[in-house]
């Protein structure tokens, strides 16, 4: 009996003194995604050119002036995206993304896995070009994002992260003219 006595002040000291730090992890958890998911929004400049300018000897003036820019275009991207969600709501993402993940299962590539995801959900013919509409916007925003991005570096810079090219998706010769 003192035995059984023993083990139960044992265990509620425990619980008493880890239950402070369990409260504690669950609110770091909890900030910790919300953070994750204020910076998805705020994510103005992604991808490989966010990737390069990573890289990139940038100095104290082209940083505060990439800063400028990225403030500029933060509304204009939140409301391209916004527009994106209106059309495809949490359970057409959530579709579209298992109809993605069973077609590259299946091992379907390019237009065929677009085909796929594109059967998986039916849009409207209304959504559809809401959805056009807002992608096209959202191109049209990021291309000119980057094109003044592009203008705050030096050539050397452009040259030596690669981004000297055009940006990809610009018109394609002709093969009939050569």
């Amino acid at each position: 009996m003192k035995r059984l006595f023993e083990s139960l002040v044992v265990l509620s000291l425990v619980a008493l003194i880890a239950a402070p730090a369990w409260a504690e992890d669950k609110e770091e958890k909890k900030a910790a995604r919300k953070k994750g998911k204020k910076g998805r929004q705020a994510q103005v400049i992604a991808g490989p050119l966010a990737a390069q300018l990573e890289k990139a000897n940038l100095t104290e003036e082209q940083k505060k002036q990439i800063a400028e820019i990225k403030e500029k275009y933060t509304a204009k991207v939140a409301e391209c995206r916004q527009a994106v969600s209106a059309v495809l709501t949490r359970e057409i993402r959530q579709a579209r993304a298992a109809a993605m993940k069973q077609a590259r299962e299946e091992g379907k590539k390019g237009a065929e896995l677009k085909a796929a995801v594109a059967a998986a959900v039916e849009l409207s013919a209304e959504q559809k070009k809401a959805l056009e509409d807002a992608q096209a916007k959202m191109q049209e925003v990021q291309k000119s994002l980057r094109g003044e991005v592009l203008a705050v570096l030096t050539d050397e810079q452009k040259k030596a992260l690669g981004l000297d090219k055009p940006a990809r998706g610009g018109k394609k010769k002709d093969k009939t003219d050569a």
